[in-house]
């Protein structure tokens, strides 16, 4: 749930880009961003919008989560633009390991035996789960923005939600899932309209 309450991040920052550029969304980016809120909302509150389903930490993670999110949608921009998504998302990683390492002090955990399977198991995360879809998404927001790349990694959590009910026997409201997947979809056919029609147009 914390991830998901992360994903209340295109709200975010479609209101300061809108501030920004003085700009009004188009009627489809509100009426997706309309949609993945009041998904959002439901989870939070199941219906009952005067207590919260979740705990308070949850909640106070989870919105921190979302503002992390505008930062690293908006900031990097002209970095990447300037230098490469790639070598800024490397740089920024190798800075921030290094920077938490004495805080986490990996060295310290026990109970991990250090074999070949361990290794490559952390060697796939790190650069298959990290490295490669972490930078493939920052090419995305360069791409395309970081209000539609935002709101196209709201499907993350998404499917990690229908994979946990399916396998997990995890409980969750299907009417969340139906509001974020007419969001995703009402956003995705939009940029595919406009991509078709830019093509028609060269």
């Amino acid at each position: 749930k914390r991830q998901v309450l992360q994903y209340t991040a295109p709200v975010m920052i479609m209101i300061y880009l809108a501030i920004r550029n003085r700009k009004m969304p188009n009627c489809t980016e509100l009426t997706a961003l309309f949609l993945a809120f009041a998904g959002t909302v439901l989870l939070a509150t199941h219906g009952n919008l005067t207590e919260l389903s979740i705990s308070k930490i949850t909640l106070v993670l989870g919105l921190l989560s979302a503002v992390a999110t505008v930062f690293y949608n908006l900031l990097p921009g002209e970095l990447m633009n300037e230098y490469g998504t790639f070598e800024i998302v490397g740089w920024a990683m190798l800075v921030s390991g290094i920077l938490l390492l004495p805080v986490v002090r990996p060295w310290t955990i026990q109970g991990i035996i250090w074999d070949w399977q361990t290794v490559l198991c952390v060697g796939v995360v790190i650069i298959i789960g990290t490295v490669l879809s972490f930078g493939c998404y920052m090419e995305g927001v360069r791409l395309i923005g970081g209000t539609k790349a935002s709101l196209f990694a709201s499907i993350e959590p998404l499917t990690a939600t229908v994979i946990s009910i399916l396998f997990m026997g995890g409980a969750f409201s299907w009417i969340c899932l139906a509001l974020w997947g007419s969001s995703e979809q009402l956003q995705s056919c939009h940029y595919r309209k406009r991509r078709h029609k830019e093509r028609i147009f060269i």
